[in-house]
C-alpha cells in the first residue's frame, strides 16, 4: 500500500504551479532498478568469461 506521497506532491504542485518539483522517490526506484540490471549483466559476463577457460 502506498504512503500517499505522490498524491501530496500533486496537490503541492497544483497549489504552487510556478515552482519546479522533483519526486525523488521515482528517481530512487529508477536508480535501484538500473543498478540491479548492471549487476546482472556483470554477473553474466563474469560467468561467460570463467566458463570459457
Amino acid at each position: 500500500m502506498g504512503t500517499g506521497k505522490t498524491e501530496i506532491l500533486v496537490i503541492v504542485r497544483k497549489d504552487n504551479s510556478q515552482l519546479n518539483f522533483l519526486n525523488n522517490g521515482h528517481w530512487v526506484n529508477l536508480l535501484k532498478n538500473l543498478s540491479v540490471g548492471v549487476a546482472r549483466r556483470r554477473h553474466r559476463l563474469q560467468t561467460a568469461i570463467y566458463s570459457t577457460h
